[in-house]
Protein backbone atom coordinates (compact mmCIF):
# COMPACT_ATOMS: atom_id res chain seq x y z
CA UNK A 1 0.00 0.00 0.00
CA UNK A 2 1.03 3.41 -0.85
CA UNK A 3 1.86 5.77 2.34
CA UNK A 4 -1.75 7.64 2.51
CA UNK A 5 -3.00 4.15 1.88
CA UNK A 6 -1.70 3.02 5.03
CA UNK A 7 -2.70 5.53 6.93
CA UNK A 8 -6.06 5.42 5.43
CA UNK A 9 -6.35 2.07 6.27
CA UNK A 10 -4.91 2.69 10.43
CA UNK A 11 -7.67 5.59 10.56
CA UNK A 12 -10.29 3.60 9.54
CA UNK A 13 -9.97 -0.24 9.59
CA UNK A 14 -8.91 -2.83 12.13
CA UNK A 15 -4.73 -3.28 11.50
CA UNK A 16 -2.93 -5.21 13.95
CA UNK A 17 0.35 -5.18 12.35
CA UNK A 18 2.08 -3.58 9.37
CA UNK A 19 5.04 -4.51 7.90
CA UNK A 20 7.36 -2.22 5.85
CA UNK A 21 9.96 -2.26 3.71
CA UNK A 22 12.80 0.04 3.94
CA UNK A 23 15.78 0.68 1.95
CA UNK A 24 18.19 3.73 0.84
CA UNK A 25 15.29 4.59 -1.88
CA UNK A 26 12.45 3.73 -0.21
CA UNK A 27 11.71 5.64 3.11
CA UNK A 28 7.92 5.93 2.92
CA UNK A 29 7.75 3.36 6.20
CA UNK A 30 10.06 5.88 7.92
CA UNK A 31 6.95 8.32 7.18
CA UNK A 32 4.84 6.23 8.82
CA UNK A 33 6.62 5.42 11.54
CA UNK A 34 6.97 9.23 12.21
CA UNK A 35 2.55 9.59 11.66
CA UNK A 36 2.40 6.93 14.19
CA UNK A 37 4.08 8.67 16.58
CA UNK A 38 1.30 11.39 16.60
CA UNK A 39 -1.63 9.19 16.38
CA UNK A 40 -3.22 7.96 20.01
CA UNK A 41 -3.03 4.51 19.32
CA UNK A 42 -1.25 2.62 16.27
CA UNK A 43 -0.36 -0.85 15.47
CA UNK A 44 3.04 -2.13 15.66
CA UNK A 45 5.27 -2.04 12.41
CA UNK A 46 7.60 -4.62 12.00
CA UNK A 47 10.71 -3.60 9.44
CA UNK A 48 12.42 -5.29 6.71
CA UNK A 49 15.65 -4.09 5.61
CA UNK A 50 18.70 -5.22 3.88
CA UNK A 51 21.43 -6.97 6.58
CA UNK A 52 23.78 -4.62 7.47
CA UNK A 53 22.39 -1.50 6.94
CA UNK A 54 22.74 -0.39 10.54
CA UNK A 55 21.92 3.80 9.66
CA UNK A 56 18.05 2.73 8.66
CA UNK A 57 18.06 0.06 11.49
CA UNK A 58 18.71 2.80 14.13
CA UNK A 59 16.83 5.55 12.30
CA UNK A 60 13.51 3.04 11.90
CA UNK A 61 14.07 1.65 16.12
CA UNK A 62 14.62 5.71 17.02
CA UNK A 63 11.03 6.64 15.33
CA UNK A 64 9.07 3.43 16.97
CA UNK A 65 9.53 0.38 15.31
CA UNK A 66 8.45 -2.37 17.25
CA UNK A 67 11.82 -4.89 15.66
CA UNK A 68 13.41 -4.80 12.52
CA UNK A 69 15.11 -7.95 10.28
CA UNK A 70 17.35 -8.47 7.83
CA UNK A 71 17.27 -10.32 4.33
CA UNK A 72 17.82 -13.03 4.03
CA UNK A 73 14.40 -13.42 6.18
CA UNK A 74 14.92 -16.23 8.24
CA UNK A 75 11.54 -17.67 8.82
CA UNK A 76 11.85 -18.53 12.47
CA UNK A 77 12.65 -15.11 13.34
CA UNK A 78 10.41 -13.22 11.17
CA UNK A 79 7.52 -15.39 12.93
CA UNK A 80 8.92 -14.88 17.06
CA UNK A 81 8.93 -10.73 16.10
CA UNK A 82 5.31 -11.42 14.23
CA UNK A 83 4.15 -12.77 17.22
CA UNK A 84 6.17 -10.55 19.42
CA UNK A 85 4.68 -7.41 17.55
CA UNK A 86 0.43 -8.78 17.80
CA UNK A 87 1.44 -9.81 21.48
CA UNK A 88 2.55 -6.14 22.27
CA UNK A 89 -0.89 -4.96 20.05
CA UNK A 90 -2.96 -6.35 22.10
CA UNK A 91 -1.48 -5.61 25.16
CA UNK A 92 -1.30 -1.96 23.72
CA UNK A 93 -5.74 -2.43 22.72
CA UNK A 94 -6.53 -3.99 26.14
CA UNK A 95 -4.96 -1.00 28.42
CA UNK A 96 -6.49 1.51 26.06
CA UNK A 97 -9.95 -0.58 26.78
CA UNK A 98 -10.61 -1.19 23.30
Amino acid sequence: ASLDEARAAIRTERVDLVMGWLDGAFLEPLELLTWLQSQPAGPPIVIVTASGDVDLYLEAMQRGAFDCIGLPLDAQELARIVAGALEAGRVRTALKGG
